[in-house]
Protein backbone atom coordinates (compact mmCIF):
# COMPACT_ATOMS: atom_id res chain seq x y z
CA UNK A 1 0.00 0.00 0.00
CA UNK A 2 1.23 3.73 -0.88
CA UNK A 3 2.60 5.12 2.14
CA UNK A 4 0.85 8.35 1.90
CA UNK A 5 -2.58 6.21 1.91
CA UNK A 6 -1.58 3.97 4.61
CA UNK A 7 -1.05 7.19 6.95
CA UNK A 8 -4.08 8.09 5.78
CA UNK A 9 -5.99 4.83 6.56
CA UNK A 10 -4.27 4.80 10.13
CA UNK A 11 -5.11 8.58 10.81
CA UNK A 12 -8.79 7.88 10.09
CA UNK A 13 -9.13 5.16 12.07
CA UNK A 14 -7.53 6.41 15.36
CA UNK A 15 -9.62 9.33 14.71
CA UNK A 16 -12.89 7.06 14.49
CA UNK A 17 -12.16 5.10 17.53
CA UNK A 18 -11.36 8.00 19.72
CA UNK A 19 -14.29 9.55 18.33
CA UNK A 20 -12.49 12.81 17.14
CA UNK A 21 -12.75 15.02 14.32
CA UNK A 22 -10.65 17.50 14.79
CA UNK A 23 -8.57 18.35 12.40
CA UNK A 24 -6.01 21.70 11.01
CA UNK A 25 -5.44 23.51 7.75
CA UNK A 26 -1.84 25.38 8.30
CA UNK A 27 -0.34 27.90 6.82
CA UNK A 28 3.39 28.96 6.45
CA UNK A 29 3.39 32.65 5.17
CA UNK A 30 6.75 33.34 5.71
CA UNK A 31 7.03 35.61 8.80
CA UNK A 32 3.85 34.36 9.85
CA UNK A 33 2.29 30.67 10.51
CA UNK A 34 -1.46 29.79 11.09
CA UNK A 35 -3.33 27.34 12.04
CA UNK A 36 -7.01 26.77 11.97
CA UNK A 37 -8.74 24.12 14.13
CA UNK A 38 -11.89 22.54 12.81
CA UNK A 39 -14.84 20.28 13.09
CA UNK A 40 -14.11 17.46 10.01
CA UNK A 41 -17.60 15.77 10.79
CA UNK A 42 -19.31 19.32 10.79
CA UNK A 43 -17.07 20.46 7.57
CA UNK A 44 -17.86 17.15 5.70
CA UNK A 45 -21.76 17.47 6.27
CA UNK A 46 -23.26 19.16 2.56
CA UNK A 47 -19.98 19.20 0.36
CA UNK A 48 -22.94 19.25 -2.13
CA UNK A 49 -24.37 22.94 -0.49
CA UNK A 50 -20.50 24.02 -0.49
CA UNK A 51 -20.21 23.27 -4.01
CA UNK A 52 -23.44 24.88 -4.59
CA UNK A 53 -23.07 28.02 -2.98
CA UNK A 54 -19.76 28.40 -4.35
CA UNK A 55 -21.01 28.39 -7.86
CA UNK A 56 -23.68 30.79 -7.13
CA UNK A 57 -21.09 32.93 -5.78
CA UNK A 58 -22.91 33.30 -2.49
CA UNK A 59 -19.55 34.20 -0.25
CA UNK A 60 -21.70 35.05 2.99
CA UNK A 61 -23.16 31.69 2.58
CA UNK A 62 -19.87 29.73 2.72
CA UNK A 63 -18.21 31.91 5.02
CA UNK A 64 -21.43 31.52 7.83
CA UNK A 65 -21.43 27.92 6.70
CA UNK A 66 -17.23 27.18 7.70
CA UNK A 67 -17.41 29.82 10.73
CA UNK A 68 -19.64 27.08 12.42
CA UNK A 69 -17.16 24.40 12.20
CA UNK A 70 -14.04 26.22 13.10
CA UNK A 71 -12.81 25.44 16.44
CA UNK A 72 -9.60 27.65 17.63
CA UNK A 73 -7.12 29.29 15.81
CA UNK A 74 -3.79 30.73 16.02
CA UNK A 75 -1.11 33.14 14.08
CA UNK A 76 2.41 33.25 15.62
CA UNK A 77 5.08 35.61 13.96
CA UNK A 78 8.83 36.64 14.53
CA UNK A 79 8.92 39.93 16.98
CA UNK A 80 10.91 41.69 14.17
CA UNK A 81 8.06 41.52 11.56
CA UNK A 82 5.09 42.37 14.33
CA UNK A 83 7.67 45.57 15.94
CA UNK A 84 10.66 45.75 14.27
CA UNK A 85 13.80 46.39 16.25
CA UNK A 86 11.93 47.87 18.97
CA UNK A 87 10.49 44.13 19.84
CA UNK A 88 13.44 42.43 19.58
CA UNK A 89 14.92 39.14 18.89
CA UNK A 90 13.31 38.29 22.34
CA UNK A 91 15.61 34.44 21.72
CA UNK A 92 14.26 33.43 18.88
CA UNK A 93 10.98 33.28 19.66
CA UNK A 94 8.04 33.61 17.95
CA UNK A 95 5.29 35.57 19.06
CA UNK A 96 1.91 34.87 19.44
CA UNK A 97 0.11 37.81 17.54
CA UNK A 98 -3.33 36.14 17.58
CA UNK A 99 -5.24 33.03 19.17
CA UNK A 100 -8.78 32.31 19.62
CA UNK A 101 -10.73 29.35 21.08
CA UNK A 102 -12.61 28.59 24.45
CA UNK A 103 -12.51 25.34 25.31
CA UNK A 104 -9.02 24.44 22.71
CA UNK A 105 -6.63 26.34 25.03
CA UNK A 106 -3.95 23.52 25.53
CA UNK A 107 -4.49 22.40 21.82
CA UNK A 108 -4.41 25.54 19.87
CA UNK A 109 -0.79 26.91 21.56
CA UNK A 110 0.17 23.02 20.77
CA UNK A 111 0.22 23.64 17.42
CA UNK A 112 1.68 26.83 17.92
CA UNK A 113 4.69 25.31 19.68
CA UNK A 114 4.87 23.05 16.82
CA UNK A 115 4.27 25.65 14.38
CA UNK A 116 6.97 27.89 15.71
CA UNK A 117 10.85 26.96 14.04
CA UNK A 118 12.95 27.64 17.26
CA UNK A 119 10.27 25.67 19.86
CA UNK A 120 10.22 28.99 21.13
CA UNK A 121 6.57 31.19 21.94
CA UNK A 122 6.24 34.23 23.54
CA UNK A 123 3.30 36.70 24.49
CA UNK A 124 2.23 39.04 22.76
CA UNK A 125 4.69 42.28 23.00
CA UNK A 126 1.97 45.14 22.94
CA UNK A 127 -0.88 43.61 25.00
CA UNK A 128 -2.60 40.41 26.14
CA UNK A 129 -5.65 40.16 27.23
CA UNK A 130 -6.73 39.01 30.51
CA UNK A 131 -7.39 34.96 29.59
CA UNK A 132 -4.37 34.44 27.40
CA UNK A 133 -2.63 36.01 30.44
CA UNK A 134 -3.99 33.19 32.43
CA UNK A 135 -3.06 31.09 29.95
CA UNK A 136 0.60 31.77 30.05
CA UNK A 137 0.46 32.11 33.99
CA UNK A 138 -0.64 28.32 33.73
CA UNK A 139 2.56 27.28 31.32
CA UNK A 140 4.56 29.47 34.10
CA UNK A 141 3.30 26.98 37.05
CA UNK A 142 3.06 23.95 34.66
CA UNK A 143 7.59 23.56 34.64
CA UNK A 144 7.32 24.02 31.12
CA UNK A 145 10.61 25.12 29.95
CA UNK A 146 11.07 28.82 29.41
CA UNK A 147 13.83 31.87 28.88
CA UNK A 148 13.86 35.02 30.54
CA UNK A 149 14.66 37.77 28.18
CA UNK A 150 16.07 40.66 28.66
CA UNK A 151 14.81 44.31 29.24
CA UNK A 152 16.06 45.68 25.86
CA UNK A 153 15.69 49.12 27.01
CA UNK A 154 17.33 49.05 29.89
CA UNK A 155 21.00 47.56 31.48
CA UNK A 156 21.52 45.12 33.74
CA UNK A 157 22.95 48.40 36.07
CA UNK A 158 19.53 49.42 36.35
CA UNK A 159 17.62 48.40 39.51
CA UNK A 160 15.78 45.44 38.77
CA UNK A 161 17.68 44.22 36.11
CA UNK A 162 20.16 41.98 37.88
CA UNK A 163 18.97 39.12 35.68
CA UNK A 164 20.19 40.98 32.60
CA UNK A 165 22.78 38.95 30.57
CA UNK A 166 25.46 40.32 28.11
CA UNK A 167 23.61 38.38 25.22
CA UNK A 168 21.75 40.48 23.07
CA UNK A 169 19.51 37.87 21.70
CA UNK A 170 17.58 37.63 24.66
CA UNK A 171 16.82 41.32 24.37
CA UNK A 172 12.97 41.74 24.22
CA UNK A 173 10.48 44.59 24.69
CA UNK A 174 9.17 43.79 28.01
CA UNK A 175 6.22 44.51 29.76
CA UNK A 176 7.55 44.74 33.12
CA UNK A 177 3.46 44.07 34.78
CA UNK A 178 4.59 43.05 38.63
CA UNK A 179 1.74 40.78 38.46
CA UNK A 180 1.73 39.06 35.26
CA UNK A 181 5.80 38.19 35.58
CA UNK A 182 5.12 35.29 33.23
CA UNK A 183 4.68 37.53 30.09
CA UNK A 184 8.44 38.57 30.03
CA UNK A 185 9.58 34.79 29.31
CA UNK A 186 10.13 32.44 26.38
CA UNK A 187 8.46 29.38 26.50
CA UNK A 188 10.05 25.89 25.21
CA UNK A 189 8.09 23.36 23.56
CA UNK A 190 7.76 20.15 25.57
CA UNK A 191 7.96 18.01 22.54
CA UNK A 192 4.50 16.49 22.20
CA UNK A 193 3.33 19.08 19.86
CA UNK A 194 4.52 17.57 16.59
CA UNK A 195 2.72 14.51 16.96
CA UNK A 196 -0.45 16.71 17.67
CA UNK A 197 0.27 19.02 14.57
CA UNK A 198 1.19 15.80 12.59
CA UNK A 199 -2.43 14.34 13.60
CA UNK A 200 -4.51 17.57 12.83
CA UNK A 201 -2.76 18.50 9.79
CA UNK A 202 -3.03 14.92 8.43
CA UNK A 203 -6.68 14.99 9.01
CA UNK A 204 -7.17 18.12 6.85
CA UNK A 205 -5.22 16.21 4.34
CA UNK A 206 -8.05 13.20 4.97
CA UNK A 207 -11.03 15.73 4.85
CA UNK A 208 -9.48 17.51 1.88
CA UNK A 209 -9.60 13.88 0.18
CA UNK A 210 -12.88 13.56 0.32
CA UNK A 211 -13.81 16.90 -1.57
CA UNK A 212 -11.65 15.21 -4.15
CA UNK A 213 -11.74 18.05 -6.77
CA UNK A 214 -8.68 20.24 -6.62
CA UNK A 215 -10.21 23.55 -6.78
CA UNK A 216 -13.34 22.62 -4.59
CA UNK A 217 -10.37 21.57 -2.01
CA UNK A 218 -8.58 25.37 -2.71
CA UNK A 219 -12.35 26.90 -2.07
CA UNK A 220 -12.58 25.25 0.92
CA UNK A 221 -9.18 26.23 2.46
CA UNK A 222 -10.02 30.06 1.21
CA UNK A 223 -13.12 29.94 3.16
CA UNK A 224 -11.77 28.51 6.55
CA UNK A 225 -9.42 31.63 6.12
CA UNK A 226 -12.02 34.07 5.54
CA UNK A 227 -13.90 32.44 8.58
CA UNK A 228 -11.39 33.45 10.35
CA UNK A 229 -12.25 37.63 10.91
CA UNK A 230 -15.42 36.59 12.03
CA UNK A 231 -14.09 33.79 14.69
CA UNK A 232 -11.61 35.81 15.93
CA UNK A 233 -14.38 39.21 16.23
CA UNK A 234 -16.61 36.62 18.78
CA UNK A 235 -13.73 34.71 20.60
CA UNK A 236 -10.53 36.79 20.50
CA UNK A 237 -8.47 36.65 24.07
CA UNK A 238 -5.05 37.96 23.04
CA UNK A 239 -1.35 36.37 22.88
Amino acid sequence: MNRSIYERVVRRLLRESSGESQAAFVQDLGDLKRAIMYDSSLLLRDPEYVKRMWDEKKNDALVSFFLDTLLAFIEITTPASAGGNSYGPCAGAWMVSAVAGPGYRDTIYGLGYALSPSGLLVPDRSSVKSRARSAWKRDASSGRARIRLDDREHDHKEPGNEYHTDDPSDDCKLHLDPDNPQLDFAYNVSGEESNLLFTLAGNHEDTMHQFGDPYLISVVERHLVKAVAPFWNKHYFGG
